[in-house]
């Protein structure tokens, strides 16, 4: 189990401005949640004053002998007061509230949506990233209105405090030191508690997100074959499972010791504080005649009252801390570096990638990470068709995702059109550079969304998706479809959706870099879970309907040998060769090596396709 990580320090100023910051969503999204606020304050306030003084003004009422309809007409009046008002809030509390509720986390996680979307890909590669940003999405649904409500509290109950002492201070001018006392008693240990939570909450954070993970691979659709194919792989997932429990088990038990030892330890001055002194005194006054008994029901009332309020006010002083320890993670995620995303409107456009040459480029995830590359030297011109080719973990993926800014040299430097690849746009360089990763993601939206990676905007839209999976050979496949092109694909969003088998998805990948009309095509391993037959027909459409661009292909199998016109060999981070392939096969190097080790695990159908050596 890693140390558990402490919470952070927060100033005075930082928990001041975590809570106000947090509450400019509500006023930008959902300010007449502010508005009911403002009127429950005021409501809030005459009821605990009424509660405090009822009594009191029906014995005043005997002893001056009104009349007993006067006292009716009061009790009529203020249940009126109490039944009107419950039932306007309990309207705006079942009904407007929820609403707002729900529109103002949805708002705030649009935000968070468009922020995650300028983070750079290299911090979703660090735990500590998740982490935070776990939390941060733990807070969302519910921060914000806890905030709004922590305020609408402390003022209701300030407010009350200072009604109720003025009242009891009229009566005995010592009696509210009680509350106080305990109130006060009740705020340090409150902070204490609530300090032991959030550490709770960070501790329990890496194994809660393992648990998520194991429950997500249980019901998502691509991990469920899985669960049938490999008998023991559930086994596995619940073996997983029980690790995360058990530990989480173990955190939650050792720090809810922790709370019970510190709550209880002030249960004695709670008692003597809030019921065994105030009685005291009450009694004493009594019996000395210092007192009229509507005034003892008063003091009565207000020995709950007084500290009630104050304590209440304490706590919800206090919570303003964990609060902003939650908030902070939030404000973190809003605040993070977005460096490679946060290119400014003001840097040039690509209007179009002509040429692409890498110079000496070296890479490293993290200055104590080692190399990944090394030195790298290559040049990319206007409709080359290039393998970059060698064993996995050779560095061929980063070398990818440099080629459309995922990441930044390490040293070294790119060059598009002459320009260093950071002088440009990066939303403008990812539409001119199209990437397509093994592990690319088909979504369970429709056919046309899936293609054009945005929603259908025209009846254009409509006509050019149907041109593009005729390009990609999907044409026949979706006319039969119920629904065509607007037919879903999987059941998340509409049960009559469809499931297309893996070539399918393979051409629909590829529909959808059609779609974006790119300059250059990087295709990573993409068809690499393809048998090599289906692979080879993949690549005649890669080839056929790109035959204008510039194709660079990854690879650690030959089906794509045969359609380039230079292999880059590459070796733990290294370009070991490059030429045609005929010349590398010439030279009988690693290359040789590495193609004739392919060659003989293809079948003798897929070799005879492939070139003469």
């Amino acid at each position: 189990m890693t140390k558990r990580e402490k919470p952070p320090k927060h100033s005075l100023k930082q928990v001041i401005g975590n809570n106000i910051w947090m509450t400019k969503f509500v006023f930008k999204y959902a300010p007449t949640l502010i508005v009911y606020k403002i009127i429950r304050i005021p409501i809030a306030v005459l009821t605990t004053y009424i509660n405090v003084n009822m009594v009191r003004w029906i014995l005043d009422s005997v002893q001056a002998n009104e009349e007993i309809s006067s006292v009716v007409l009061l009790i009529v009046a203020i249940s009126s007061f109490f039944i009107v008002t419950n039932v306007i809030l309990a309207v705006f509390d079942r009904i407007v509230v929820p609403q707002k509720q729900i529109n103002l986390s949805a708002h705030i996680r649009e935000d968070i949506i468009r922020k995650v979307g300028a983070i750079d890909q290299i911090s979703f590669q660090k735990s500590s990233f998740f982490d935070m940003y776990t939390r941060a999405l733990d807070e969302v649904d519910y921060r914000a209105v806890h905030v709004l409500d922590t305020l609408e509290s402390m003022i209701t109950l300030i407010i009350s405090y200072f009604l109720i002492t003025g009242v009891t201070a009229e009566i005995s001018g010592a009696f509210a030191a009680f509350g106080v006392c305990a109130a006060v008693i009740e705020m340090i240990m409150g902070t204490i508690i609530q300090k032991i939570n959030y550490e709770r909450s960070v501790a329990v954070t890496p194994d809660g997100r393992k648990r998520e993970y194991i429950k997500r691979v249980t019901y998502q659709p691509e991990f469920s074959p899985d669960l049938k194919i490999y008998p023991k792989f559930k086994n596995l997932l619940l073996y997983k499972y029980r690790q995360a429990t058990a530990r989480f088990k173990e955190i939650t038990l050792k720090f809810s010791k922790k709370i019970i030892v510190f709550h209880q330890s002030y249960q004695i001055p709670y008692v003597l504080f809030r019921q065994t002194f105030p009685w005291l005194v009450v009694a004493f006054l009594l019996f000395g005649n210092k007192i009229s008994i509507s005034e003892a029901t008063v003091l009565t009332a207000a020995a709950l009252t007084i500290p009630n309020t104050l304590s209440g006010f304490l706590d919800c002083l206090s919570i303003l801390y964990p609060h902003s320890l939650y908030i902070e993670n939030l404000r973190q995620v809003f605040t993070y570096p977005e460096n490679i995303e946060s290119d400014s409107d003001d840097k040039a456009e690509l209007d179009t990638a002509e040429k692409m040459e890498l110079k000496d480029v070296s890479f490293a995830y993290s200055e104590d990470a080692p190399t990944v590359l090394k030195g790298i030297n290559m040049t990319v011109k206007k409709g080359e068709k290039i393998a970059l080719v060698g064993y996995n973990g050779a560095g061929k993926s980063t070398l990818a995702k440099l080629m459309i800014r995922m990441f930044d040299c390490t040293a070294g430097s790119i060059e598009i059109n002459g320009a260093p690849i950071e002088s440009y746009n990066v939303r403008s360089i990812r539409s001119k550079i199209a990437y397509l990763s093994q592990d690319f993601k088909i979504y369970g939206f429709t056919v046309a969304e899936n293609v054009l990676m945005r929603p259908v905007e025209s009846e254009e839209d409509r006509v050019a998706v149907a041109g593009i999976l005729e390009k990609v050979g999907l044409s026949e496949k979706v006319s039969k479809l119920k629904n065509g092109i607007d037919t879903y694909i999987t059941r998340e969003f509409d049960e009559e959706g469809e499931y297309f088998s893996g070539g399918e998805l393979q051409k629909l990948s590829l529909a959808r870099l059609y779609a974006g009309n790119y300059d250059i095509i990087i295709m990573d391993e993409s068809t690499s879970a393809l048998d090599p037959m289906s692979e080879d027909e993949i690549i005649n459409t890669i080839f056929d309907i790109f035959r204008d661009k510039t194709v660079i292909m990854i690879s650690h199998r030959l089906a794509t040998i045969k359609y380039v016109d230079m292999v880059y060999f590459l070796s733990n981070g290294e370009i070991k060769e490059h030429g045609s392939h005929h010349r590398l096969m010439e030279q009988n190097g690693e290359y040789a090596a590495f193609y004739l080790t392919q060659a003989d695990k293809y079948d003798k159908e897929t070799c005879r396709t492939a070139p003469a050596l």
